[in-house]
């Protein structure tokens, strides 16, 4: 009498067809949360900009002024043509409009409420910084830049890229 032979294993085909398959939803996967993180980080930077926004009325409120920025963001860019240089030329404005409205208790309030890394150089209780002054950042790490317009001031983000003046910049609404 013979008996029949069992197949302990796979076949190479079989192996393969279940290696696509799960290849093949790994992708579907990571093409639907590729662009999450991106969506996120956006997200969070327009509650960046919300609560600059809440911080800049409050100034308004009491000052009758928003807070001074002296020159538009093309001048900016027109008279700092070096990436460097205007990078520091928009973190000394930004040290500018922390200090105003850090100067005015409601707006301090709305500041605590930023999403962390969002303001840097900050000191810890009880110690001095020395001359370092806070930044205000983006959610990326780059300093923001402020304008003053005749409406409500605008807040630029340079992005992901953390390059101003592209197409993915990031501006308050």
């Amino acid at each position: 009498m013979r008996r029949a032979k069992h197949s302990l294993g796979f076949t190479l085909v079989e192996l393969l067809v279940v290696i696509s398959i799960v290849i093949a939803l790994a992708t579907i996967v990571w093409k639907a949360n590729a662009g999450l993180a991106t969506r996120n980080a956006l997200q969070t930077q327009q509650r960046v900009f919300d609560v600059l926004g809440d911080a800049v009325a409050a100034y308004l409120e009491v000052y009758s002024d928003y807070p001074s920025q002296p020159e538009t963001l093309q001048v900016v860019m027109d008279a700092f043509k070096d990436e460097i240089l205007l990078r520091d030329r928009i973190a000394g404005d930004s040290e500018v409009l922390y200090e105003m409205l850090d100067s005015l208790m409601d707006s301090r309030h709305l500041l605590s409420r930023l999403h962390t890394g969002c303001v840097t150089d900050l000191p810890r209780s009880g110690e001095s910084n020395g001359n370092s002054k806070p930044e205000i950042r983006d959610v990326w790490g780059t300093v923001l830049f402020y304008q003053s317009t005749t409406s409500f001031p605008l807040f630029i983000s340079a992005g992901p890229d953390r390059r101003f003046d592209t197409a993915d910049d990031v501006r308050s609404k």
